[in-house]
């Protein structure tokens, strides 16, 4: 077994595989200077004393927790209880602020993976009825579509409204109609628009649900609200609550706006 004492020299070598380092981060530390050798040989090998070992430990762990080097480089040669307390405090709450961004953007790909594997799963020529499950969602103010109104009017506002408040757009956004007779008679016009957002304060009901798809700009429905109301009465079918609208295919996925995948759905039961 080897014996070193504190004031032997240690080749750059040996000290990589007592710090767990390779000689590369040793070599990144000294020419940023956070971290030099004791000495340099005459053949310009590196050679460290033990304690620097400690060192490195400073380093490697400010390095973990994502301190910039420009910090770690002035705390080098200054620092405190107190300096790497409020570093700490500081760096905490930044970590935090991250975990939250982090989490969010992975509900937002959670979001669209599942959206736009139902959509390309689905058989767009045919209307069905399926069990759907219970979705959250944030649902926006009431729409005034009065005469002079039209989609995009109430569309924007939402969208504006939205991104000045806690809840966000970078959702998939659908709307909602009162019921099947409102969707027949203006299928462009929503009582409410609404994003698939998974911490929403309102839900869509787990139930049996007649579905139907198109494909077109937001606001556009083609001749689907008709096809679904023949169809639900050529199969005994009754509508029972409100009409979604969902963009399974949107802006996100499809470079066309007129090929958006629309999915509309409605609580059905036996007449």
């Amino acid at each position: 077994m080897d014996i070193i004492s504190k004031d032997s020299l240690i080749s750059s070598g040996k000290f990589a595989k007592l710090t767990n380092l390779n000689r590369s981060a040793l070599i990144f530390y000294d020419e940023h200077g956070l971290f030099s050798p004791k000495m340099r040989g005459e053949n310009g090998y590196r050679y460290y004393y033990p304690r620097q070992i400690t060192m490195v430990k400073f380093l490697t762990l400010l390095r973990t927790l994502d301190i910039p080097l420009k910090k770690i480089r002035e705390l080098v040669s200054r620092r405190s209880p107190e300096t790497l307390l409020e570093l700490f405090t500081e760096q905490e709450r930044l970590l935090s602020a991250e975990i939250r961004r982090l989490r969010r953007a992975k509900k937002i790909i959670s979001s669209f993976h599942e959206s736009i594997q139902e959509g390309l799963a689905a058989d767009e020529t045919v209307i069905s009825v399926q069990n759907m499950k219970k979705r959250k969602i944030h649902i926006g103010p009431r729409n005034n579509f009065d005469s002079k109104k039209v989609f995009f009017d109430s569309f924007l506002k939402f969208c504006g409204e939205t991104a000045q408040g806690e809840w966000s757009t970078d959702y998939q956004i659908g709307g909602i109609f009162d019921d099947m007779g409102q969707f027949l008679k203006s299928p462009g016009q929503p009582s409410n628009f609404f994003t698939l957002d998974p911490d929403g304060r309102e839900v869509i009901e787990a139930g049996r649900y007649l579905v139907g798809y198109t494909r077109g700009y937001y606001g556009e429905t083609n001749d689907l609200p008709g096809r679904m109301a023949a169809h639900a009465e050529k199969i005994g079918l009754k509508f029972s609550g409100p009409v979604y609208n969902v963009y399974l295919h949107d802006e996100v996925c499809v470079a066309d706006p007129d090929n958006y995948l629309l999915q509309v759905f409605v609580a059905v039961r036996a007449k």
